[in-house]
């Protein structure tokens, strides 16, 4: 999956085989759903300064948000169909400050489509996660300064992104951390049985579920009852 990934936002992007390519997911921090006067929007923290699950740090003030703010589409799970576009870019602010930037918080305004239907029940049900893609152009080992401003309990990075490319945001159930030379995906089995029920209770499609990385909302066999509504 990891390779797929990285694939899809190289041949998105016309970036050769060589180009280094990072993916970072965050889930359930400070997921937010909006839809008073008529929003439909969701709030999730995009990127952090903490050490990811691939020990490598993307200090967030590094970003060359060009390209990103430009393009303003979210995509579900890094799928570039214009099916799966699943909103757009309202607002991305520096938290919880520009001279203290520690993190980006994204506003998304989620498309009015039957699959965004089903992003804003994910989000309010069972959280859902942001995924950034990016291309590194500035990453190496760590000073003995960034040791120190980047450490956490202990642990230090092993490599830190000091400035890079935001190529696109997704959303996701499933986050990928991914580095240059390798990846670990998030799994959180609680929020895989929360969006399990949700299509077992037909809160939202099968469809929505596997495009959104669940793996076992394939069709249901024959003579299998799913219960609707809640």
């Amino acid at each position: 999956m990891t390779t797929t990934i990285i694939d899809r936002i190289r041949n998105r992007h016309h970036l050769g085989a060589s180009s280094p390519i990072g993916v970072r997911g965050s889930f359930g921090k400070d997921v937010e759903v909006d839809t008073n006067n008529g929003n439909r929007d969701i709030l999730v923290i995009a990127n952090t300064d903490d050490i990811d699950l691939d020990t490598e740090v993307v200090v967030p003030r590094g970003a060359d948000t060009s390209y990103f703010f430009k393009n303003g589409k979210i995509f579900a799970d890094h799928w570039y169909d214009l099916d799966k576009c699943v909103g757009s870019l309202r607002k991305a602010i520096a938290v919880p400050n520009t001279q203290d930037h520690r993190a980006w918080k994204v506003r998304i305004r989620v498309a009015s489509t039957p699959l965004g239907d089903d992003v804003l029940t994910m989000a309010r049900e069972a959280g859902i996660g942001s995924s950034i893609g990016f291309e590194p152009t500035d990453f190496g080992s760590p000073t003995e300064e960034e040791e120190k401003a980047y450490g956490r309990d202990g642990v230090v990075p092993k490599s830190v992104v000091r400035e890079w490319k935001w190529l696109e945001l997704s959303l996701t159930c499933m986050p990928c951390n991914v580095a240059c030379q390798g990846g670990v995906m998030s799994v959180d089995e609680t929020r895989i049985a929360a969006m399990d029920d949700l299509v077992t209770k037909g809160r939202i499609k099968r469809e929505s579920a596997a495009m959104f990385g669940l793996a076992d909302a394939a069709p249901p066999p024959r003579g299998r009852v799913i219960v609707m509504g809640l």
